[in-house]
């Protein structure tokens, strides 16, 4: 999975997730224009999805993203619901069985396209399924269960991550307007392409501050693969370990008055990477099991606060940050209410 996610083709996908942001936009202009305040979060959720569907699948399955997105909608919701509420079972007309109707009916779109690109065998094309269906190695049903697993992957955690920036940047002072004049410079040039992100520098900042603060995942599972002592604590190899990348963003060891959002603090690109390294800045987990959507997750978030910020103004319906809510993703209570205005 790994090639299809290299900075190569990262790089590629920088015109088409600009494009979904800007159709995003269009959509909160025009439900502002009906009723407002707008909630930003669905908005959100429609554009991530837009842009893991286009990048999983290509241009000829963005009709369907829609169909796609209802399909995953009910099995994210069963799987916040209480563990008891989870137990396996084969029994019909429940809240299990509607989800396993949701799974099926998604495998069967998944399939469908997997058949056409086994056919198909087309060398150029930069969807991660053309990767993996070229992959002889691979059956169709691995392939789908990649697929699937890296859209709920990629999908709600992207959401909530954008949600808390919209927050942060709306209710900070001057940093709306601070991310507005860069980015008029920055898209009045022709090149949108990987280029573009270079000169993003206060989003790039603004996306790793909030993702400090705010990882899409509170906690992680890794297995010890050999004895260490970590604190005055033996670890023996095999056990289990939760480690939290919310706790290590909040660490007062590692980050001064860490609950203040201070996009600066990524300034120094050296002590960035010294904190990365470090784990103190590791939402996306680290090692060989870090988040192999790493780097497309964060073009994606640079460039949408950065576009969003430069074509609309945003009044917060709250004076302060909401709570966090979910058992499986990190979002924010009550979504994203703002009034919403064209610029």
């Amino acid at each position: 999975v790994q090639s299809g996610f290299s900075r190569r083709r990262v790089n590629r996908l920088v015109p088409m997730i600009v494009g979904c942001v800007d159709d995003a936009v269009d959509r909160a202009l025009e439900a502002a224009g009906a009723a407002r305040p707008v909630d930003l979060y669905p908005v959100a959720r429609r554009l991530t999805l837009d842009v893991v569907v286009r990048s999983l699948f290509g241009e000829r399955m963005a009709g369907r993203v829609d169909e796609i997105g209802d399909l995953f909608e009910r099995p994210q919701a069963y799987l916040e619901s209480p563990a008891g509420r989870q137990l396996p079972h084969p029994f019909p007309f429940t809240a299990r069985s509607k989800v396993r109707d949701d799974r099926r009916a998604l495998d069967a779109v998944i399939d469908e396209e997997i058949a056409i690109r086994r056919r198909e065998r087309a060398e150029d094309q930069d969807d991660l399924l053309a990767v993996l269906a070229a992959d002889d190695s691979l059956s169709d049903a691995e392939v789908r269960d990649q697929v699937d697993t890296l859209i709920g992957a990629g999908y709600h955690s992207t959401t909530a991550s954008l949600s808390w920036m919209l927050w942060r940047a709306a209710l900070e002072e001057g940093v709306w307007s601070a991310l507005r004049d860069e980015a008029d410079p920055a898209f009045a040039a022709d090149d949108w392409d990987h280029t573009l992100l270079t000169r993003l520098d206060l989003a790039g900042r603004v996306m790793r501050e909030t993702l400090r603060l705010h990882p899409a995942g509170v906690v992680g599972l890794r297995e010890a693969v050999q004895d260490i002592e970590i604190g005055g604590y033996r670890i023996s190899r095999g056990t289990m370990i939760l480690w939290s990348s919310h706790l290590s963003g909040r660490d007062p060891d590692a980050w001064p008055d860490p609950l203040r959002f201070d996009p600066g603090r990524f300034a120094d690109a050296a002590a960035d990477r010294s904190l990365s390294s470090s784990g103190a800045w590791a939402p996306f987990g680290g090692g060989a099991r870090n988040c192999v959507g790493f780097a497309i997750a964060q073009t994606e978030l640079t460039l949408a606060i950065s576009r969003i910020a430069q074509r609309i103004d945003v009044e917060p319906m709250r004076e302060a940050v909401p709570q966090p809510v979910g058992m499986v993703v990190n979002r924010p209570a009550g979504g994203v209410p703002m009034k919403v205005a064209p610029r």
